[in-house]
């Protein structure tokens, strides 16, 4: 997952609602039109079902559109597109599909350029949000490869924190052990995502409500 961004960093992950699944599209439509430019290549990462990354392929993209390649770029259920968005200094690590019913999107970027531009990027995380179709996005510092088996997709409901509501679908591993974080959600209180001690923290980013953990 920090194939590009290797240094301290927080990943955002856009969630679908229950009524429809992201437009991957629309997300990297979204950074375009936000200044930031794609890389013309990318990394193809394979999971297995316990969501390990088990192979990962280098491919080039040709004198196309973005949205030509991702069209052509076929994923299946446990694959993740990962590509690089420039702008000036600044780069962003963009991450299409996951190991999931309901396959999400992720975006990289180092924690030196969030705290610098956090008003700028909050606001193009919420563009990315209305064109990707995301009903919710969440923040996590530094996640590693086995973040993606914490997260799951239950009763149509996505849930971060499996050990505390699922125990029985960890077994003895504990995946959790990142500090809060924070959600912007468009759900209603009982569609939320299932994360640790959840609480409203008041005020919203275009129609996102922010909501903060509390540890």
């Amino acid at each position: 997952m920090n194939e590009v961004i290797v240094d301290s960093s927080i990943y955002f992950f856009f969630l679908a609602g229950s009524d429809s699944d992201l437009d991957f599209l629309g997300c990297s439509q979204a950074l375009e039109n936000g200044g930031f430019c794609p890389s013309r290549s990318g990394q193809i990462e394979t999971f297995s079902n316990e969501c390990q990354m088990v192979d990962a392929t280098r491919i080039r993209f040709g004198g196309k559109s973005m949205r030509q390649n991702l069209i052509e770029v076929k994923l299946s259920s446990h694959q993740q597109l990962n590509i690089e968005y420039k702008a000036g200094q600044m780069s962003l690590l963009g991450g299409f599909g996951s190991p999931h019913p309901k396959p999400l999107f992720s975006l990289g970027v180092f924690l030196r350029d969030w705290d610098e531009h956090r008003s700028k990027l909050e606001n193009l995380l919420v563009e990315v949000a209305k064109a990707g179709r995301a009903t919710s996005f969440v923040s996590v510092f530094d996640p590693l490869e086995e973040f993606y088996c914490s997260l799951a997709y239950i009763d149509e409901r996505w849930v971060f924190d499996l050990e505390y509501e699922y125990p029985h679908l960890t077994g003895q591993k504990r995946y959790w052990s990142y500090g809060s974080s924070t959600l912007w959600s468009t759900e209603r209180e009982r569609q939320l995502p299932v994360l640790r001690n959840l609480k409203e923290e008041g005020g919203e980013i275009g129609g996102y409500r922010i909501y903060r953990e509390f540890l």
